[in-house]
């Protein structure tokens, strides 16, 4: 989509345009059931008395507040939450000793699969000390040469909505229509998040994974539209400005919140009318499953492809239709209008990511909710291996009754639950039902699925201890075993 940003640049900018054309707390475990456990597994990996040794012994002394800051020492506590923090240890003392990763921090370039992105990153704010989010900011420009200048304004585009925190903007990879939503981009997302984990602690901050924000304009709201649903799990919210969605679905967004704007005459590729229909998706979807997708809609009144979504929180009072859904039932012909503050940074900033939902929908549909060429096969506390593709499973857990239901599930393959001591009492059998039986599962801890859940996602919130297939559960008892 080749759409600009607004030209309020300083005249050196504009000439440069014209001349060239952006959870629940842990809780510990009790001790006769960690003996009980552990006593069966090898943990001399592990060992529990090293851990200060292994933050003091670290090359980079800010190990330590990477630790401090994902770890709260009251509600983390007993044996399993510190095996859950040698691991994150563990894999935190590797990632910064990899040196592949250490260039593409430092060089702010990272390339995967024959391709690079580069980004800028800008501190706004007093950051020291503390837990901060981040901002990530996708330019407009698509299948165009422009898209240079328009990675270069995204430099400022966005920065003056967001408060304190890291605002980082990405180069789309190619030049190409759909250029944020490449395949090869995916894994390269992944590993940015991940990457500023590990090694952006200036000013003795952390990077506040439940706090990672996607901003796009134009291209860039097309690649919000198309990253959203293959990432949910990674964001807590998420605004869509100027862009097009080419049909994607919104089924994985029960948890994600999106905020949808456009201008009411921004009538290329329907532009406009598609917030509205994506508001009347995104409403049936909450219908249909019991809640969630937290949404708004703004089509600002007589805007074209450019309207004020990028002031601060308070400076961005706007005039937008009332109810999307409306004039669109009204075949566009009709509408009220109401004001309401679009500041894109301001409105994400509102939500904070809940890593372990109670209640998950996840659509597998290659290329369009799933993206195979990502190193990560997991979704929330949901995997399946890459080459499972297509089908919907839609599944929640309940703490207080110690069980997992699988409502529904067309996946044509296996996929497998994921389960830890924040969703599940451990010391009690797990009940999990399906449409096919009600199962009793004897809870266990897999140091190897911690290690690889630990480092699949680099996330501290989703470190697993067991890993349930369901395919071998309903196999298991449909043979009597």
């Amino acid at each position: 989509m080749n759409g600009f940003s607004f030209f309020r640049k300083a005249a050196s900018s504009l000439a440069f345009v014209l001349c060239v054309f952006a959870i629940s707390s842990c809780f510990s475990l009790a001790d006769y059931l960690t003996n009980r456990y552990l006593s069966s597994h090898d943990v001399s990996g592990y060992d529990l008395s090293g851990a200060d040794k292994d933050l003091e012994s670290d090359s980079r002394p800010d190990l330590d507040v990477c630790f401090n800051f994902d770890f709260d020492s009251d509600s983390d506590s007993g044996e399993i939450a510190d095996l859950r923090k040698k691991a994150w240890i563990d894999y935190v003392s590797a990632g910064r000793k990899d040196k592949t990763r250490r260039d593409e921090f430092a060089n702010k370039s990272i390339s995967a699969n024959g391709y690079v992105m580069n980004y800028g990153l800008r501190v706004k704010g007093d950051i020291k000390g503390k837990k901060v989010p981040v901002y990530i900011a996708l330019h407009g420009g698509g299948a165009t040469s422009f898209n240079s200048f328009q990675w270069q304004d995204m430099a400022d585009y966005y920065y003056d909505s967001i408060g304190d925190g890291i605002y980082v903007y990405p180069r789309a990879i190619e030049d190409t229509y759909d250029c944020h939503w490449r395949p090869a981009s995916f894994p390269m997302y992944d590993e940015l998040i991940s990457n500023l984990k590990l090694f952006e602690n200036r000013f003795d901050a952390s990077i506040d994974l439940n706090r990672v924000y996607l901003l796009g304009f134009s291209a860039g709201g097309d690649g919000v539209y198309r990253i959203s649903p293959v990432m949910a799990d990674r964001f807590a919210a998420v605004n869509m400005s100027a862009g097009h969605p080419n049909g994607v679905d919104f089924s994985n967004m029960r948890n994600l919140p999106i905020l949808l704007q456009v201008g009411q005459n921004d009538s290329a590729y329907n532009r406009n009318k598609v917030v509205a229909q994506y508001d009347l998706k995104l409403r049936e979807l909450a219908q249909k499953y019991g809640g969630g997708y937290v949404h708004e809609a703004y089509i600002h009144k007589g805007m074209p492809h450019n309207f004020n979504d990028s002031s601060a929180g308070g400076d961005a009072v706007e005039t937008v239709i009332a109810d999307p859904v409306a004039w669109l039932e009204s075949d566009y012909a009709r509408c009220e209008y109401k004001k309401v503050d679009s500041s894109a940074g301001a409105w994400v900033a509102k939500y904070e990511r809940n890593p372990l939902p109670e209640k998950i929908v996840w659509n597998l549909k290659k290329n369009d909710s799933r993206f195979t060429s990502r190193s990560v096969q997991s979704f929330y506390w949901l995997c399946a291996d890459n080459s499972v593709v297509g089908g919907t499973i839609v599944a929640s857990y309940s703490k207080a009754s110690n069980s997992v239901v699988v409502e529904s599930n067309t996946v044509q393959g296996d996929v497998s639950i994921l389960l830890n001591d924040r969703m599940m009492d451990f010391s009690k059998p797990i009940t999990i039902m399906t449409e096919k039986g009600t199962f009793e599962v004897e809870p266990y801890i897999d140091l190897e699925v911690l290690a690889e859940t630990t480092a699949e996602r680099g996330d501290p919130d989703y470190q697993f201890l067991m890993r349930v297939s369901l395919a071998e559960l309903e196999a298991g008892a449909a043979s009597g075993a």
